[in-house]
């Protein structure tokens, strides 16, 4: 490609609509390589969805890299877009086989896929102990800690966090915040994007460079971070999670690869 030709945007969307009780856009936006976009408003998460075609808008386009997300091969699409869901719990048997299951499916050979989680559980501080452990194990917020750690070994292109650093203890925001602004998180991400439907949600924020916010659905701001006004727009959160969106049962189809 000529170094003058323009480079598509990681992800866009163009006037996508989705209608219903709960009527969400037109939302007409892009996130370029290297941002780290935070998703504020009740809706979030649906965006987010579009983007892994785990849901669809009913008009407008949902593209990656310049392409239609219906024209894309599902399981390419969600190993280029890793897709960490809200109350991610282990469907493999135990926390290593949870972390293998993504490297044995590209096919790779038990030792490739051993020293990918060595160095995986090195950077995310995840010991040893835990690798023999099967969900009811570990708590809530270790296992979502799990499924960010696989989400890495995809080495994908863009992240998407579903409910951002909720969930997570301080100890592992902090972690996170790190990977991602010291683009540690994996040798390929480009691009990061979270949602914020709570007050907790919006721990995200110190590592966002840019930020949307939904209000009764549409996309009422999209500015970089450093001109965000953070404390007027916690005001506007409810004082618990009375967001709507999580039901607080896993998403049945957040581990398909």
């Amino acid at each position: 490609m000529d170094a003058a030709t323009p480079r598509s945007p990681l992800l866009a969307c163009q006037g996508a609509t989705q209608g219903g009780r709960s009527p969400l856009g037109p939302i007409t936006g892009a996130i370029e390589p290297g941002e780290r976009l935070l998703i504020v408003g009740a809706q979030a998460p649906e965006i987010l969805r579009w983007w892994v075609r785990l849901s669809e808008p009913t008009a407008g386009d949902v593209l990656v890299q310049g392409q239609r997300v219906q024209t894309l091969d599902p399981v390419a699409l969600r190993r280029r877009v890793a897709w960490v869901a809200p109350r991610s719990t282990l469907l493999a048997p135990t926390v290593a086989a949870t972390l293998a299951y993504p490297l044995a499916l590209l096919g790779q050979d038990s030792r490739a896929i051993e020293a990918a989680i060595q160095e995986t559980c090195d950077r995310f501080g995840i010991p040893a102990s835990w690798l023999t452990r099967q969900a009811f194990q570990l708590t809530a917020a270790e296992q979502h800690w799990v499924a960010i750690a696989r989400a890495s070994l995809l080495q994908p292109l863009v992240l998407l966090l579903g409910d951002g650093f909720e969930g997570l203890t301080k100890e592992q925001s902090d972690r996170l915040q790190n990977l991602l602004q010291n683009q540690a998180f994996s040798s390929q991400t480009a691009a990061v994007v979270c949602t914020a439907t709570t007050i907790a949600g919006l721990r995200a924020a110190p590592i966002a460079t840019r930020c949307w916010v939904l209000t009764q659905g549409q996309l009422t701001t999209d500015r970089p971070a450093s001109e965000m006004d953070w404390a007027a727009l916690e005001k506007q959160f409810p004082s618990v999670n009375q967001a709507g969106l999580n039901s607080g049962l896993p998403d049945p189809e957040a581990d398909w690869f």
